[in-house]
C-alpha cells in the first residue's frame, strides 16, 4: 500500500502544476471584448481605423480584430455603411507591443517576475528607453534559468528513478 502513496502525491503535484499553469494562462489574457448590444442593432459597419502610429499594418489588424469580436462575441453582422444599424469608427493613437510589468495586476506581477523572459524584456526596455544596460536583470534571468533547469533535472531524475524501481522502463539491448 505504501508504494501507491508516492505515485498519488506525484499525480497530485503534477495536477497542481497543470492547474496553476492553466490558471496563469487564462489570467494572462487581461484584455477582452464583452457586453451586450442594443435590441435594434443587428448589423454594423466597421470603418478603417485612423492610424497615428508608425505601424501601417495596425489599421488592418485592428479592423479585423474588431470585426471578429463583433461577429463572434456579440453576434452582429458586418454590413456596408449605407445599410448598417450602427457604425464603428476609431483612431489608433499609440502602439506598445511590449508592455511593462507595472501595468499588470499586483498578483500577476509576482507571477511575471518568476519568469526569466520578464527580466530579459524589462532589460531591453531599459536599453531602449533609458539607454542603460541593466546587468541585474540579465543575472536574475540567468539565475532563474539555472533554478528551473535544476528543478527540471530533479523532476526528471526522480521520475526516472521511480520508473526504474517499478520496472516500467522498456528493456532494450542485449
Amino acid at each position: 500500500m505504501w508504494r501507491s502513496i508516492p505515485r498519488r502525491s506525484f499525480r497530485r503535484l503534477s495536477g497542481a502544476v497543470a492547474a496553476s499553469a492553466a490558471s496563469l494562462c487564462v489570467a494572462g489574457c487581461i484584455y477582452g471584448f464583452a457586453g451586450g448590444t442594443l435590441p435594434n442593432v443587428k448589423t454594423v459597419a466597421i470603418l478603417p481605423f485612423d492610424n497615428d502610429t508608425p505601424e501601417p499594418a495596425l489599421t488592418q489588424e485592428v479592423s479585423d480584430a474588431v470585426r471578429q469580436a463583433f461577429e463572434g462575441r456579440l453576434g452582429l453582422r458586418v454590413a456596408p455603411e449605407a445599410t448598417a444599424d450602427a457604425i464603428v469608427r476609431g483612431r489608433i493613437v499609440r502602439y506598445d507591443p511590449d508592455l511593462p510589468v507595472s501595468i499588470l495586476p499586483g498578483w500577476l506581477q509576482h507571477a511575471a517576475w518568476a519568469l526569466p523572459s520578464t527580466y530579459v524584456f524589462e532589460g531591453m526596455r531599459a536599453v531602449l528607453f533609458s539607454g542603460g544596460f541593466r546587468a541585474d536583470y540579465l543575472i536574475a534571468a540567468f539565475v532563474l534559468d539555472l533554478v528551473y533547469l535544476g528543478l527540471g533535472a530533479a523532476v526528471f531524475f526522480l521520475a526516472f528513478h521511480n520508473a526504474r524501481r517499478r520496472g516500467a522502463l522498456l528493456q532494450m539491448g542485449e
